[in-house]
């Protein structure tokens, strides 16, 4: 049975100072929709329940504003160029572009089932700052305009810490951004002293969700 959820209250509550809008509260229950729609017929995520997908998905997802940084904001940071690797069903790449129509991200996963799924929901909303893209990762880094050509880089649930710091060392240019969404033992992907010549640790996010029992942690490291 299909339950609701009360969107625009809820992001309210999370989010209050990113002044979200009935609108933007519209279009992420379309993705929803979609989503609950599509995961009926092929393997888009393990969530079935819409309450599930709205809480451990796309608030999941928009947890990333909320992290600290003493420099720039975090819509600074995400301001450039940015990559999301193995961004399956569109998490969390095509979530913050539904939030924010000035982000410019290339969503990258090898399931091509998952793509199209991400075009669809990109071609009926009207997305034009996503860019879904059906590639293998390491078959990406073996295009040389793709080196060093990013920003920042996202990643949720995709893989062990350290092969990601080995893809965004890639595509990331000299001083940019990883945004890593991880449990709370994250560091025993780690072996001591990995994180000591590549990549900084700027800022670790434990968070809690209440209303939905879902917790995390988000990392941010800085390409040295």
């Amino acid at each position: 049975m299909r339950k609701s959820v009360q969107i625009l209250p809820h992001l309210e509550k999370e989010f209050a100072n990113l002044g979200f809008t009935q609108a933007d509260a519209g279009k992420i229950e379309k993705y929803l929709n979609y989503l609950l729609k599509w995961n009926q017929k092929i393997n888009l995520t393990g969530y079935k329940d819409i309450q599930d997908l709205f809480g451990k998905i796309v608030l999941d997802s928009l947890m990333i504003y909320k992290i600290p940084d003493n420099d720039l904001s975090i819509k600074q940071r995400l301001s450039g160029k940015v990559m999301d690797l193995g961004s399956g069903a569109g998490v969390p790449g095509l979530v913050l572009a539904l939030y924010d129509s000035s982000l410019n991200i290339d969503s990258v996963d090898s399931s091509q089932k998952k793509i199209t799924f991400q075009k669809m929901v990109q071609a009926n909303l009207g997305l034009t700052n996503v860019h879904p893209l059906n590639m293998r990762i390491e078959d990406l880094m073996f295009i040389q305009s793709y080196k060093e050509s990013y920003d920042c880089i996202l990643s949720r649930a995709l893989a062990q810490i350290n092969s990601l710091f080995s893809y965004s060392d890639f595509f990331l240019r000299s001083g940019g951004d990883l945004f890593l969404w991880k449990g709370a033992n994250w560091k025993d992907e780690l072996p001591a002293g990995t994180l000591t010549d590549l990549f900084k640790l700027m800022n670790e996010l434990p968070y809690y969700i209440d209303e939905y029992n879902h917790r995390g942690v988000l990392l941010h490291f800085r390409k040295m």
